[in-house]
């Protein structure tokens, strides 16, 4: 990967927002540009695989994963619907 790319990746995994970490990278891009160009690079196998691990790194480190907020919105969500 590029340091561009390499960029790219940290500042994709802050928002998880293409467009603005393209900005944040250093691309010279706005708008619509700005998100064609984070589609592209959100395809490339290495952005791709970059990205998922340092995912894989974050929710180890975390133990947080989209599964374990899932649970924890169903069971708000269930407490909130409960009638008393």
């Amino acid at each position: 990967m590029t340091p561009k790319q390499e960029a790219f990746v940290r500042e994709f995994l802050i928002d998880l927002d293409a467009s603005k970490a393209v900005a944040r990278a250093g691309y010279h891009a706005t708008g619509q540009r700005a998100a064609e160009i984070g589609y592209q690079l959100l395809q490339k196998t290495p952005v791709k695989a970059a990205i998922q691990t340092a995912m894989d790194a974050r929710a180890e480190r975390t133990n947080i994963t989209s599964d374990f907020v899932l649970s924890g919105l169903k069971e708000v969500a269930e407490r909130c619907l409960q009638r008393h």
